[in-house]
């Protein structure tokens, strides 16, 4: 296998708010597996998402290839590396850490840093209602995880509704206040999120910023998407 540059010290330390965000995206969103010989971080996401993985490959320093999954409308970032995955296996996203995953708020020293993770996980496996609705979800399987996000978002004053659907918990935010007040600590002065999700937050915040829906909208359909495709093999971006 080609052995694909990336930045083996990148997670050693979570030190800024586009480590903290990454963090979060994977524990919500990534898979690790760890052999004796080697590690890999997995991330896939639909392809409509493409450009979310580029962003992780750059901060990254990686070269790793994105692969369109066959049969399916996703597309996958494989970063083979044994220190970064040890490295997030000491943050808690464990090999089964979809189950028993977990994570130290301590490790997050400043206010952007937990709002980065909080963001990183909602972009991950969260769900920000498009209608009429003042809700906004997380959803989590890992009771340790859920702790800590309730534990952040307590933090911030926000109300909460936890409901245990047995193999799966749900954070809920159903209260208009709290809606908008979690998406502006999330995404108002944000560098990083994923395009997609930032745009549901303007839509439902910013009603009547029509350049900026309109700039945000150019940047999500900048791309043609069969264009994208690199090779006939299935080698994204």
């Amino acid at each position: 296998l080609k052995n694909y540059s990336k930045n083996n010290e990148y997670f050693k330390s979570i030190d800024s708010e586009e480590k903290a965000y990454w963090i979060g995206f994977i524990m919500a969103d990534g898979c690790v597996r760890d052999t004796n010989q080697t590690g890999r971080l997995t991330l896939e996401i639909g392809i409509v998402d493409i450009n979310h993985l580029k962003k992780f490959r750059k901060c990254i320093e990686s070269n790793a290839p994105i692969r369109k999954r066959k049969n399916r409308d996703t597309c996958t970032l494989n970063i083979s590396s044994k220190e970064i995955v040890n490295d997030l296996i000491t943050l808690g996203c464990n090999v089964n850490k979809t189950v028993n995953g977990y994570f130290n708020p301590t490790c997050l020293e400043t206010d952007m840093e937990k709002r980065a993770f909080l963001r990183g996980y909602l972009d991950g496996d969260g769900y920000i209602d498009k209608g009429n609705k003042w809700r906004i979800i997380f959803t989590v399987k890992s009771k340790l995880l859920v702790n800590t996000l309730l534990e952040i978002l307590n933090g911030y004053n926000i109300h909460t509704k936890l409901y245990d659907k047995k193999s799966y918990y749900r954070i809920n935010i159903e209260r208009k206040k709290d809606f908008i007040e979690l998406l502006n600590l999330l995404y108002a002065d944000a560098t990083i999120y994923l395009d997609r999700k930032f745009q549901i937050y303007i839509l439902r915040t910013q009603p009547f910023q029509e350049e900026t829906l309109e700039r945000i909208s150019a940047e999500l359909n900048g791309e043609d998407l069969p264009d994208m495709y690199e090779h006939i093999d299935n080698i994204l971006g």
